[in-house]
């Protein structure tokens, strides 16, 4: 299966993740620790580069699946990383599912979780 649904409202971009966003991916989330600790199980001190590459990894692995749709969330503009939103835990009979998200520190207060969560 080739995974690549996009959406975009323009000024937001969400897809599937890639490995070539490992590195940049990895910069938003240490500059994002303090706020990510207390909500994200992945949130920790020596969070690493390999983590990262890893969570892309099973991330691709769990939309193939069905069982997992990760999106990096980006600036429609410039491309830059802003975060992550997915939808986990999916039902199959009942048709819902879990919605988590985070958006990098230096970008929060400008309304990019809410233009995710309605993509």
């Amino acid at each position: 299966m080739v995974i690549s649904q996009e959406v975009k409202d323009g000024v937001v971009l969400l897809r599937p993740f890639h490995l070539n966003d490992a590195d940049e991916t990895y910069t938003a989330v240490r500059e994002s620790l303090a706020e990510l600790k207390p909500w994200m199980s992945f949130a920790h001190d020596g969070y690493s580069l390999q983590e990262t590459k890893e969570f892309i990894r099973l991330t691709r692995a769990r939309w193939e699946e069905g069982t997992l749709y990760a999106f990096v969330l980006t600036d429609q503009k410039s491309g830059s990383v802003l975060g992550g939103i997915s939808l986990s835990h999916i039902h199959p009979v009942y048709h819902l599912c879990n919605l988590g998200y985070w958006v990098r520190t230096s970008r929060r207060g400008e309304g990019i979780a809410v233009r995710a969560t309605r993509l």
